[in-house]
């Protein structure tokens, strides 16, 4: 199969994964009062340090569109999960809700203190909040680990950051090793293969373009659970259009290996 990038999903279309029943994801202004263990972050990939994060929470507050696609557009990241696939992978872990923080210009300039009181506080009524060691919230990020441990009303965790061998597991190490076309390693840190929804036109393969594929190469995938090769196009054929995917069968790729350069 040849590879083809540059479509976007519309908002809202079907994609080749399914979000699980058993999880619900909420807008935080449809929230429901009641307690919860909150994990706060990103949480892209949903690896191996992210799951350390949302042990024993049953919520997960996160946010859409990634927080640097406002803060620094030119520094947006490729995303290692669409939201459905994100949905499964903390399903797994045991979180029964996903609540989106719709991120803007007016949430990146909430104070730190604004954040607690409104969010973790008075909407969700956190008993528990769970962050990373690195996360860092509120106006120019001046909310840490350690201003969440010092407000008496819940619990904090701060989870240290995690290893395995030389490599520190974070998203940003992921998606570098993904596009460098490293799929093995990559799954060692996410604790499972690398996975994207694509649109199979034919014997091709479009990933939407906002979302972390190998640049080039050839390599072992599963197309919907069938074993396959894909061969990755250049840097140079990743479009930032807006084309939408209209034709074709949306398809579940896992990658594997890399066979050949």
């Amino acid at each position: 199969m040849s590879a083809e990038t540059g479509i976007v999903l519309a908002p809202g279309a079907r994609t080749a994964h399914t979000a699980p029943p058993d999880i619900a994801i909420v807008a935080l202004d449809r929230v429901r009062p009641r307690s919860r263990a909150v994990a706060v972050g990103c949480f892209d990939g949903v690896h191996r340090g992210h799951r350390r994060v949302v042990d024993g929470c049953d919520t997960v507050l996160t946010f859409d569109p990634h927080p640097l696609a406002v803060l620094r557009p030119e520094a947006a990241p490729l995303l290692l999960t669409d939201r459905a696939d994100q949905a499964r992978r903390l399903a797994a872990s045991g979180v029964r809700e996903i609540v989106i923080v719709p991120f803007d210009a007016a949430w990146a300039a909430m104070p730190a203190a604004e954040f607690v009181d409104l969010v973790l506080v008075d909407l969700l009524r956190a008993r528990l909040v769970s962050v990373g060691a690195n996360f860092r919230f509120g106006a120019f990020g001046h909310g840490s680990g350690a201003t969440l441990a010092a407000d008496p009303r819940f619990t904090t965790r701060v989870t240290p950051l995690v290893t395995a061998g030389a490599d520190t597991v974070s998203s940003s190490r992921i998606r570098a090793l993904v596009t460098a076309g490293n799929v093995r390693q990559a799954a060692h840190l996410l604790g499972e293969p690398h996975v994207q929804p694509a649109l199979r036109r034919g014997a091709d393969l479009r990933f939407a373009s906002g979302l972390a594929v190998p640049r080039t190469g050839e390599y072992s995938v599963l197309v919907d659970g069938v074993p396959s090769r894909w061969r990755a196009g250049g840097s140079g054929d990743r479009d930032t259009g807006d084309t939408h995917a209209s034709s074709g069968d949306l398809v579940e790729v896992t990658f594997l290996s890399r066979i050949t350069d």
